[in-house]
């Protein structure tokens, strides 16, 4: 097993409280009624609004944003480290720029309260009602919506009117949908603005999960084993199940792919740049301030000691 001293030496000198998260890529978790994506008639304004996406030529965008869908979380569940779903979203959540929820099903209303109720959530959080009933005192309107307005800006709450048929046909008009297209990404770049670099912080789970990306990156090709020893060098006292839950989140969110090799999975960072501005501790020597330098010298030790995870990074990025 590659661990080398390089690597080591290079995590204890990271101070970690004054580092920085960097998000690597624009991504908004879609949350709402059912969404097929196939063509007929649609039973969610979600499914709706992503057929219009589709219309405009950002299939799979919404704004400069990819999204990821619920569907995406549950089709994933039963080989993850989750026991739940509801566990599963908040992962997904906690790493994404946007959180958006259309408020349109049973399911829908648990995620917001869920969600609300979820700091490192409710802070990227973007709510669309239905327009008639934004006004009218309701479980919903009284308890997460205005629990949410309480602790962040109104401006993160859209209303939109739709209609959905006796047979369960949602319909909308074809304005109302080019509108929700521009009024989302607004709604986004209001809350992005926010979050693009944030200090780090152990205590939110997004952070433990770009941390394990970053790893990842800084190694080419990690195995689990090499994870819990970058978590113990850094000095966080991390369970297995919440760097396997980690990993589960980063494949989902196509931030890392897992390469099994033999009777080994290799986890191979996807991400264009390690998601960590990082700060070293006081009294580390000028000479070893320098990032880059650090991380051209573990690559260089994984290319002279483990060639295999080095081509690995190459093949599985193309």
């Amino acid at each position: 097993m590659l661990f080398s001293n390089e690597t080591s030496e290079f995590l204890r000198l990271i101070d970690f409280e004054n580092s920085k998260i960097v998000l690597p890529r624009k991504l908004v978790f879609l949350c709402g009624g059912k969404a097929s994506r196939i063509a007929g008639s649609p039973s969610s304004l979600r499914e709706l609004l992503l057929q219009k996406s589709s219309e405009t030529g950002s299939e799979g965008r919404i704004g400069e944003a990819e999204v990821l869908l619920a569907e995406d979380a549950v089709s994933a569940l039963a080989k993850s480290a989750f026991k739940n779903l509801l566990d599963l979203e908040e992962f997904i959540a906690a790493i994404v720029q946007s959180v958006i929820l259309i408020v349109e099903s049973p399911g829908s209303m648990c995620e917001l309260g869920a969600f609300v109720k979820t700091r490192e959530i409710r802070e990227k959080l973007i709510v669309v009602l239905q327009g008639e009933f934004k006004n009218v005192q309701s479980f919903i309107t009284v308890g997460a919506v205005a629990y949410l307005e309480e602790q962040y800006a109104p401006s993160q709450i859209l209303a939109f009117h739709w209609n959905t048929s006796r047979e369960q046909v949602v319909s909308a008009p074809d304005y109302m949908l080019s509108e929700m297209l521009l009024a989302i990404p607004d709604a986004m770049a209001q809350v992005q603005a926010d979050h693009q670099l944030e200090a780090f912080r152990s205590d939110r789970i997004g952070h433990l999960i770009y941390l394990t990306l970053s790893f990842c990156h800084v190694l080419r090709a990690a195995k689990l084993a090499d994870l819990k020893l970058c978590f113990s060098d850094a000095g966080f006292g991390i369970e297995e199940i919440t760097i396997r839950r980690c990993l589960d989140t980063l494949i989902i969110c196509k931030l890392v792919k897992a390469v099994e090799h033999g009777r080994l999975t290799y986890y191979v960072s996807l991400a264009d740049r390690m998601p960590l501005e990082i700060a070293f501790k006081n009294g580390t020597p000028n000479r070893d301030r320098d990032t880059l330098r650090w991380v051209t010298r573990i690559a260089e030790s994984i290319e002279n000691n483990e060639k295999h995870r080095t081509e690995m990074f190459r093949d599985h990025r193309r």
